[in-house]
């Protein structure tokens, strides 16, 4: 990349500077000649055409340092500027200049890195949250597509607007108004419909004419209390009634509250201003109307701040995580905050172009930086955020609004003041609880439990016994009772937390914290509840060690008075010494962290399975594995060939991109590697991966039914497997999933893959820093590559009018002329590629805005008789490509909730007369198939071929993923494939699948891919429900067995002699063990049988006797030889 923008960078000069480029004709003088350097001097717009940039040298420069993706030393930056002078480029501007003139863009239309110093005392910088606000507002490629409204759309879900979370948005939070004509309608002001009826509107929302989520067919409705007019004491005025509301769309409105107010005594109504109250309940008596002020003149608060102009609000996915700031292996923490935009749809919300960066430290916890955060929070909540709406060409005030908080599971769990995964109580959402030490007793306590009613379990709250008598006892047993009922209290969702008692529950500690003793109770209420905030838990150490510095000779009056003293001097008062997350308006941290799935899923459950699976092999079924896993054909699920050597050897360092793919195959690789109950739980969790992505649901209710159904499937089955499964709490909180789903939409617009990829920039910019002052460094970088991005975007930004005399009555202006975006030079210069190859500054800030648009249909009404060309390739509907030979899913594009069926593309032809213009396909040729019976190994659909049929390309929906029923048919790795090394063919040959009987009676639908789920989900095969009191107490009883022998396996093992212990009183003590009496237990006995019928005479090497080896001959130990 480098290399292609210097190339641009150079050419681009030579063009400016007309240097002759012509070889063998010059002088020696000539070729030697340098460019001269630019003198730092002040900075002049000299050239228009490259406005804000000085002139076409700094604007290439400018770009070229903050590539996102391709960050430059200083070092690195001198060798690139020695180039291009070497070329006779002048006035070049030197590495100082460039910083220099960096600085000065940033001033006049960048954004401001703000340091702050947090109430744990650490300093850190955070970039200014309305301006990247306002850079999105006035970015014309983004600002089209950034919704404001929750949309009506019945039980499709797509977007993030239709999900019951904004529809509950807090009234304060949501977009207050709507516009019709000149009036302006807020919420909690008395409005007047066109039918004469008062109401009293609430909330505002929209509703699609057609297609749902379709931004151009929205119409604006409203949601209103009715009104009465009573009369009082002789004075007339309104009852809102909470339990009568009215739905009405937008046009219906006629009168505002201000019309109202000028016409009510001409329309003989009364005064809007007097609201007596609202009733929330029939019978009930009426409460005081709050929701506006006497200070206001009964107008909504946000009509006064807004002063004509449009409210509109922002909503924003708020993640945080850590990362490393070293390339190298050595561990440098950094917590990073990141947010998009919440209205963004879900092909645009997670690209790296729209990712914007609020702040990072290698110091401050990240509560102390969301601190900060929640301040700016507070104030745009309170004020609005004035920006400029490029595609209204107007000021708007906007209300930021954090719709969730997003990050990995240890993090959520700080965010909601949780314990984290390791407590008793693990889980962020409910009460779930995980083994309790406390209700079971010692290992030593129960060894005169018979051995096969118990069973060792490696819990995190077993690993959290603070009881010394219980760690000198051992590791605890679990009884199978225990173990069942475990299991049982683990994949149900119990009582949920709230935010109130999570609040009391501080409250609680905090006054315990604050008295003599308190640390232990404090203790013992965390490990109760599960409440833990780390916030609070740095003023709770300084009381702690305050208190332990006290002289305990000292009356205990007096050190409880010091206590008090010192809290009143130096811990905040409540709530400002809890977690900042409190202070967020509208937030529910239990509820509003969804689960995140690529932690919890793909680097959870498939990575607990595959290494579990790798580990189970010997080495001849690894080798099988991997050629197996090589010789997919997995184009069809659009993933690149697996290299089956990577993923079995190195199966314990893959990423998620790794265990995406395996999600999708390992059915068709693992059918006769794996013990039976494993592979059942491998089918279940390849079924419920793909609804887990799937982008759009069509009918809501319907599938989360189906979802709930996968996540129960794929519990019980990895609860037959075994119980300690359950060990893990990602197996409880996939529970959670379907209510984030109905509150957020698709799991997909959560995900955290984009935020993930972003660490790698941020790590960029940390090694380019010199490490005194990251945070800043870091968000200083980030501002400028913000900056160029919405110069680069035709952004508009505010340029003041030199020498103004009147202070503009805004923050900013009205006036549209100083509202102002680069010349056309950059812009053109940044989409400009070389050669064949597009432009890098174009993808690295997303510059290619490409819009997906419908394919063109030049069909005639029917398909004509003719000549046809033959073609090897298509798009789909879903602009998926696919060829000859492929199977693809087909319908009706004009219906897509229409029902579908799975064809083999045979032949794509093309009428030249009617496509020739746009080569586009005219008939698809295809052979159709059945859903036949669901194969009892794979639980898949196999395909039976039906008929021959023509379809018009349109009605090709997308491409189907098929594998063949190896299973069923002993397919061997007795072909073979060439190897490749260096890009080339070698003589080497490696094993390759041989499909025996590969005809299109032996295919079968893989509905596990993860592809166009829209349309392949809908052909998933049904699986009967199984008991999951059978699946638990079999897979217990498994789990039992299991432990018993491991256990006698243990005791029946040869010890270490003693000191002075002879080989003949060893083999004494062994044959008295084998010879002990047989147990109550016929399982028991019968594995004791079977080992001593397997024993193996040992004979010493060192001293020749029978029944140890030379490591535990009692002669080496006492030195004898």
């Amino acid at each position: 990349m480098t290399c292609l923008v210097l190339s641009v960078v150079i050419l681009h000069n030579y063009a400016a500077h007309k240097i002759p480029f012509t070889v063998g004709y010059e002088s020696e003088a000539d070729q030697l000649r340098f460019g001269s350097q630019r003198p730092a001097q002040r900075i002049r717009n000299d050239r228009p055409e490259w406005f804000p940039w000085s002139d076409k040298e700094s604007c290439i420069l400018d770009i070229l340092r903050h590539l996102p993706r391709s960050l430059f030393s200083d070092a690195q930056m001198d060798i690139i500027l020695w180039g291009v002078a070497s070329f006779g480029v002048r006035n070049l501007p030197s590495t100082d200049v460039a910083k220099s003139i960096g600085k000065y863009l940033q001033s006049l239309c960048g954004i401001k890195t703000e340091r702050q110093k947090g109430p744990l005392g650490h300093v850190y910088y955070l970039n200014e949250l309305d301006g990247l606000i306002r850079q999105e507002m006035g970015n014309p490629d983004i600002r089209p597509h950034i919704r404001h409204y929750c949309e009506d759309s019945g039980q499709h879900l797509e977007h993030a607007w239709q999900a019951q979370a904004w529809k509950e948005l807090d009234p304060t939070l949501a977009t207050p108004m709507v516009r019709k004509g000149n009036q302006d309608f807020f919420v909690h002001e008395l409005a007047r419909l066109d039918n004469g009826t008062l109401v009293m509107p609430f909330r505002w929302f929209t509703r699609s004419s057609g297609d749902p989520g379709d931004q151009k067919t929205q119409i604006l409705f409203g949601l209103a209390w009715a009104v009465k007019i009573v009369h009082v004491n002789g004075q007339s005025g309104y009852i809102i009634s909470q339990t009568n509301t009215i739905q009405f769309p937008v046009h219906q409105l006629q009168s505002s509250f201000p019309y109202l107010v000028e016409s009510c005594n001409l329309d003989q109504i009364p005064s809007p201003h007097n609201i007596f109250g609202i009733q929330s309940e029939h019978g009930c008596e009426c409460l005081p109307w709050t929701l506006t002020s006497f200070e206001d003149g009964f107008a909504n608060h946000w009509r006064v701040l807004a002063k004509g102009h449009e409210v509109l609000t922002f909503a924003m996915w708020l993640y945080c995580d850590d990362t490393s700031g070293n390339v190298s292996k050595k561990w440098n923490k950094h917590n990073s905050f990141l947010f998009t935009a919440a209205g963004l749809p879900h092909e645009h919300v997670h690209k790296e172009s729209n990712v914007q960066f609020l702040c990072t430290s290698n110091l401050a916890p990240p509560l102390e930086m969301l601190d900060g955060i929640t301040t700016q929070l507070e104030r745009g909540q309170k004020e609005g955020f004035w920006v400029w709406d490029v595609q209204k060409e107007a000021m708007v005030l906007t209300i930021p609004a954090v719709l969730a908080m997003l990050g990995d599971n240890p993090m959520q769990s700080e965010f909601s003041c949780h314990v984290g995964l390791v407590g008793k109580y693990f889980c962020r959402c409910c009460f779930a609880k995980g083994r309790d030490a406390n209700d079971e007793q010692p290992a030593s306590a129960a060894k005169d439990v018979a051995d096969d009613n118990s069973v060792h379990s490696n819990t995190s709250s077993e690993r959290e016994s603070d009881s010394g008598a219980e760690k000198k006892g051992g590791r605890r047993k679990e009884t199978i009772q225990e173990l069942i009922s475990r299991a049982k209290r683990f994949i149900m969702v119990h009582e949920s937390r709230y935010p109130q008692r999570t609040i009391d529950t501080l409250h609680n500690m905090f006054i315990t914290s604050s008295q003599l003793g308190g640390k232990t109770k404090a203790k013992e209420m965390t490990t109760g509840s599960g409440v833990k905030d780390t916030f609070f838990g740095h003023f709770q150490d300084k009381i702690f060690t305050f208190i332990k510095k006290i002289p305990h000779s000292t009356p205990t009056e007096e050190r409880q008075g010091l206590v008090d003293d010192f809290i009143a001097q130096n811990i905040p008062p409540e709530p400002s010494c809890f977690s900042p997350i409190w202070r967020m308006k509208g937030l529910d941290p239990h509820r509003d962290t969804p689960v995140e799935i690529l932690h919890v899923i793909l680097l959870g459950f498939v990575k607990y399975y595959w290494r579990d699976a790798i580990t189970r092999l010997d080495d001849p079924q690894k080798e099988t594995l991997k050629h197996r896993l090589s010789s997919l054909d997995v184009s069809s699920m659009g993933l690149s060939p697996l290299a089956g050597e990577t993923l079995v050897k190195y199966a314990r360092s893959l990423t998620g991109r790794d265990f995406r793919a395996i999600a999708q195959v390992a059915p068709f690789v693992l059918y006769d590697l794996l013990p039976a109950e494993c592979y059942e739980a491998w089918l279940a969790l390849s079924a419920l991966i793909p609804l887990v992505w799937q982008p759009v649901i069509l009918h809501l209710d319907t599938y989360l039914a189906t979802l709930e159904l996968a996540i129960e499937h794929f519990l019980n089955c990895a609860a037959h497997w075994t119980p300690r499964w359950f060990n893990k709490p990602k197996f409880h909180i996939i529970c959670h999933l379907p209510m984030h789903i109905r509150r957020f939409g698709p799991a997909m617009l959560y995900a955290t893959e984009g935020f993930e990829s972003f660490n790698a920039i941020i790590r960029d910019h940390s090694v380019h820093s010199n490490h005194q002052a990251p945070s800043r460094d870091i968000g200083r970088g980030f501002a400028q590559c913000s900056r160029v991005r919405h110069l680069l975007h035709r952004g508009v930004f505010f340029r003041p009018v030199e020498n103004q005399i009147e202070p503009p009555h805004l923050p900013f202006s009205d006036d549209s002329t100083q509202w102002v975006t680069a010349a056309a030079l950059p812009i053109v210069l940044a989409r400009t590629g070389f050669g064949k190859w597009c432009s890098p500054v174009a993808s690295a800030y997303g510059l290619n805005v490409v819009e997906k648009t419908e394919l063109p249909i030049v069909l005639p009404n029917h398909i004509p008789d003719g000549q046809y060309h033959v073609y090897e390739q298509a798009i789909s509907y879903t602009h998926e490509p696919y060829k000859s030979g492929d199977y693809v899913i087909v319908g009706t594009s004009a219906n897509i909730n229409g029902p579908v069926g799975v064809a083999r593309v045979h032949e794509i032809l093309v009428n030249p007369q009617f496509s020739s213009a746009t080569l586009t396909a005219s008939a698809i040729l295809v052979q159709t198939f059945k859903l036949g019976p669901i194969h009892p190994k794979y639980k898949l659909h196999q395909l039976m071929p039906a008929q021959w049929a023509l379809l018009p390309p349109q009605n090709v929906l997308c491409p189907v993923d098929t594998q063949h029923n190896c299973a069923g048919n002993n397919c061997d790795l007795s072909k073979f494939r060439a190897v490749r090394q260096e890009r080339e063919l070698t003589e080497h040959r490696l094993p390759r699948t041989h499909h025996h009987n590969d005809t299109e009676h032996q295919r079968l639908l893989n509905t596990n891919q993860m592809r166009s789920g829209v349309f392949v989900q809908r052909l998933r095969p049904t699986i009967p429900p199984l008991d999951p009191d059978l699946m638990i107490s079999e897979g217990a009883t498994r789990e039992i067995q299991a432990q018993m022998a491991a256990t006698h396996k243990g005791k029946t093992r040869a010890q270490p002699l003693a000191r002075n212990q002879s080989p003949l009183a060893a083999r004494a003590q062994t044959d008295a063990l084998s010879s002990s009496p047989p147990t109550s237990n016929p399982i028991l006995q019968r594995f004791i049988e079977g080992q001593q019928g397997r024993r193996r005479v040992v004979t010493c090497q060192t001293c020749g006797q029978l029944g140890h080896n030379s490591r535990t001959c009692g002669r080496r130990a006492g030195g004898g030889i």
